[in-house]
């Protein structure tokens, strides 16, 4: 039964930051499978993550044992290996996930929707990650990555989703400067904001320095909430992309054109009524070439 108790704690905090980020897509909502998808992409990146992060660890901790002589890293080699291994490795693993599952996709159509993608493939990362840290630490781990850990991710994933979907709008207006400068921003900014707060929360095991990790969080929380909600205030279509049916529109019941029924037998509306008396539109009696009106 505890074990159900820690898979919860570890899905929950995840799973309602997705439905939050999912329900304030007003303009199409994006279709479950590709979802899905983005969450086992997500998922599955955990594993080059891991290699990448074990032999970073391995290379920057010899690097450090030839140059200082000790195994204790320092302040420039634990630089290194929150910024260029831990950091780099999983925002850009999830950007790698995130373009090749969605970038070509005829789904994505609205800048939002990049937000949404980079949310999704975030989550998983951290749904799976979260699994594997209260599996192995306990429930008392996965209260406090669900306080920590899991907000950053889906806050360094908005800031990526931000830029991704800006991005692929600047290129949708041929404005190749821009879609390069937007990208960028997508991999760099989330790398940045990662490594500062691994950084700052082990540098020392200071009071000072969980103080400081924890108003950087909360700040960097803030910052991605009103970054969602401007977002999906202010979303923009992207041109050339199909454009999703409004969810309030209805279809007009249809009027039965068949052979001899009558003519107001069911509601029609103004253009099949407008077509309907054009008179280059009507068709000729056969048996009488002189009659141009409907039988």
């Amino acid at each position: 039964m505890l074990v159900y108790f820690r898979l919860a704690a570890a899905i929950l905090p995840a799973a309602l930051l997705l439905l939050l980020v999912y329900k304030r897509d007003k303009n199409g909502k994006e279709p479950k499978d590709l979802l899905w998808r983005l969450i086992f992409a997500g998922g599955i990146i955990i594993i080059p993550i891991y290699i990448y992060e074990l032999v970073g660890q391995l290379v920057i901790e010899f690097g450090n044992a030839v140059l200082t002589g000790g195994l204790e890293l320092g302040f420039a080699a634990n630089f290194f290996v929150y910024f260029g291994v831990v950091a780099f490795a999983e925002e850009g693993f999830k950007m790698i996930a995130l373009a090749t599952q969605t970038w070509k996709n005829p789904n994505f159509n609205f800048k939002y929707d990049g937000i949404v993608y980079a949310v999704f493939v975030g989550m998983g990362f951290a749904i799976f990650e979260n699994i594997k840290y209260v599996l192995e630490y306990g429930l008392g781990t996965g209260v406090l990555r669900a306080l920590t850990a899991i907000p950053g991710h889906c806050a360094f994933a908005i800031i990526m989703g931000t830029f991704y979907g800006s991005s692929k709008y600047f290129q949708s207006i041929k404005n190749k400067k821009m879609q390069v400068i937007c990208m960028f921003y997508a991999i760099v900014i989330p790398i940045v904001g990662h490594g500062l707060y691994d950084f700052a929360l082990t540098v020392s095991n200071s009071t000072l320095s969980i103080v400081v990790s924890i108003i950087y969080m909360i700040i960097l929380d803030i910052f991605a909430l009103v970054l969602l909600l401007y977002q999906s205030k202010h979303d923009q279509y992207i041109l050339g992309t199909k454009k999703p049916i409004p969810q309030n529109q209805t279809q007009q019941p249809r009027m039965n054109m068949q052979p001899g029924a009558p003519m107001y037998n069911g509601y029609i509306n103004a253009t099949e009524y407008s077509n309907y008396i054009n008179p280059t539109n009507v068709v000729p009696n056969m048996y009488n070439p002189t009659d141009f009106r409907r039988q």
